[in-house]
């Protein structure tokens, strides 16, 4: 019962460390830079309102534009 309580612990302290870690890691993304001339460049989608993007979806379609004005070689996909 004794090592059946501390496995339990460990365990519990390997997740909430793995979940910490795995919170820092997401967070950074946002503020990596990209590459120029990327070989593909994707946009994800979001909601369409009619057949208006939503304000979301219109950010991304600016961001991608721009960096397509940029790097010209690079293709996308929809």
């Amino acid at each position: 019962m004794k090592y059946l309580k501390i496995i339990t612990y460990e365990l519990f302290v390997f997740l909430v460390f793995y979940l910490l870690f795995l919170h820092i890691r997401i967070a950074q993304i946002p503020n990596q830079t990209v590459p120029d001339n990327a070989d593909y460049l994707i946009i994800l989608g979001a909601r369409v309102i009619g057949t208006d993007p939503s304000p979301l979806l219109q950010e991304r379609i600016n961001t991608a534009a721009a960096y397509l004005e940029d790097n010209p070689f690079s293709r996308y996909c929809y």
